[in-house]
């Protein structure tokens, strides 16, 4: 029945390409494989005969599939055929043939391959892929017995690892200048890496990194320049729900117009002038409420005196802050308070 595959019915028919469904939709056709349990069953449907070479979006998903095991995808899996979107979901994946999606180099728009069990991955691949701008690979088995290499990509913007156990150095996207968001969510790293010299953070000459999410992880200390904005792009900053307590001069530079700061949730105890004078400046530039202090076991001593005598600058502090009782608002401190302090 060849003959049936033409532009008129651009996919392949439904017995050929089963378990696999083909549909069109705004001129364009999409493959949702969920219903395929293992390779075996992906490598037949995609035997199948398709007059045009490239589906735009491709799905598999077996979160309400019990007897699926689809624990690896193949170098042939898919055929001769290009995706734009892939998303791969919920499944018992662990590894992906480095050539699984070659004939995609010239399409791959966004590759989701959250929740799964993924332990391996060869990101050293990822700089063939032309127009790649999300890579999505939460909420898999990783682990810091692997440390995930450099990676690099003239195209990338979005890269979420969080949900995994990882270890990286310094230079983990140094090679992705068009990077605009991170999320390293619940990772289960202790520091956020910087060079040898702690001259130069993660994102050192980065120019368009804007959302960056290290919550819930283990850090303890940011220095000086940990995280950088040197173009003034930062935006929404997310350290919250970690084990800070130590923090450096200019520990975080270069916000822009959307920029703010969660560090709710930490073991922050002083606020102190030299430390934090640049980056509730540099807010208090953009708005109030820029950072978030909730959750901390704030000393509200000496320490805040500067903030209490400049009203201004305590207006940049989200106001439900407060002091190591718990109770006390941290901008309910007066000149009263502090007025015996050297």
């Amino acid at each position: 029945n060849v003959s049936h595959i033409s532009s008129e019915y651009p996919c392949p028919l439904d017995t050929a390409f089963a378990p696999c469904i083909c549909t069109e939709e705004d001129l364009t056709i999409n493959a949702d494989c969920s219903g395929a349990k293992n390779d075996a069953e992906l490598i037949k449907a995609f035997s199948s005969q398709f007059p045009f070479p490239t589906f735009n979006n491709l799905l598999i998903d077996h979160v309400v599939c019990s007897d699926c095991n689809l624990t690896n995808i193949g170098q042939l899996s898919f055929g001769p055929l290009s995706f734009v979107h892939v998303t791969i979901q919920n499944t018992a994946l662990q590894t992906v043939h480095e050539s699984t999606f070659q004939n995609s180099e010239e399409t791959l728009l966004s590759l989701d391959l959250n929740t799964n069990n993924i332990n391996t991955f060869t990101f050293e691949v990822i700089p063939q892929f032309k127009t790649l701008r999300v890579l999505n690979l939460a909420q898999n088995s990783f682990t810091r017995e692997a440390p995930i290499p450099a990676i690099r990509s003239t195209s990338l913007q979005i890269l979420i690892l969080n949900v995994n156990e990882l270890s990286f150095e310094a230079d983990l996207v140094r090679g992705c200048q068009n990077l605009t968001k991170l999320d390293l969510q619940n990772t289960k790293i202790t520091e956020i890496p910087m060079d040898i010299q702690d001259t130069f953070g993660m994102f050192y000459d980065l120019k368009y990194i804007k959302d960056i999410n290290f919550a819930s992880n283990d850090i303890y200390e940011m220095g000086t320049s940990t995280i950088q904005g040197t173009q003034n792009t930062l935006g929404s900053i997310d350290i919250s729900n970690n084990k800070i307590y130590l923090l450096h001069p200019e520990f975080i530079t270069g916000f822009g117009p959307d920029g703010e700061l969660n560090m709710s949730s930490n073991k922050i105890v002083d606020i102190y002038e030299e430390v934090w004078t640049s980056v509730i400046h540099e807010l208090k530039s953009i708005g109030i409420d820029k950072i978030n202090l909730d959750d901390n076991p704030l000393r509200c001593g000496c320490d805040v005196e500067w903030l209490v005598r400049d009203q201004t600058l305590m207006e940049v502090i989200v106001g439900t802050a407060t002091c190591a009782d718990g109770v006390t608002l941290l901008n309910s401190i007066t000149v009263e308070d502090v007025e015996n302090c050297p």
